[in-house]
């Protein structure tokens, strides 16, 4: 695998640019903390996101394997939910929309089996990965709704 390049931190500042302004964001660890296991873009100010519109930002998530070669990232379960904080804006976010934000997952290694995606958290946005249920536990989750409505529609019959 090629070395993407050598970090030590995943760590940035500076001004906030539309279409390619979180290029490349790395992810070396699924859940070692923002600036070390993914990027993380500190902004001192307040951001502003109301001026740009659909499709303005690009996320393109590059995974990491050990010694920062590309690859399957390490301490990541495609069945698990996680959020990634990458922006984080001391003066607050304002204009944010879900649909500003294009996930490109081309260069995302681990097997997913789940869908990518933007949300505000106060003063932060983070990248959301939201995994897809599986069979077993949807028939788990109907059967019991099914039973507590047999259960209530008798209790209903009885008085």
């Amino acid at each position: 695998m090629a070395v993407l390049r050598s970090f030590n931190a995943l760590l940035f500042t500076g001004d906030l640019h539309g279409s390619r302004g979180f290029s490349p964001f790395l992810m070396r660890s699924g859940i070692s903390g923002a600036g070390y296991g993914w990027s993380v873009f500190n902004y001192e100010n307040a951001v502003d996101l109301s001026a740009t519109g659909s499709g303005a930002y690009t996320l393109d998530l590059f995974t990491l394997a050990s010694g920062d070669e590309l690859g399957a990232m390490p301490d990541f379960d495609g069945q698990q939910a996680y959020d990634w904080t990458f922006l984080t804006a001391v003066g607050g976010i304002s204009g944010f929309s879900p649909e500003q934000f294009v996930i490109n997952t081309a260069r995302f290694a681990n097997t997913v089996n789940g869908s990518f995606s933007v949300v505000q958290q106060g003063s932060s946005l983070a990248l959301s990965y939201t995994p897809v249920p599986e069979p077993s536990t949807l028939v788990l989750v109907m059967t019991g709704l099914a039973f507590c409505g047999f259960h209530t529609a008798r209790r209903r019959q009885r008085a």
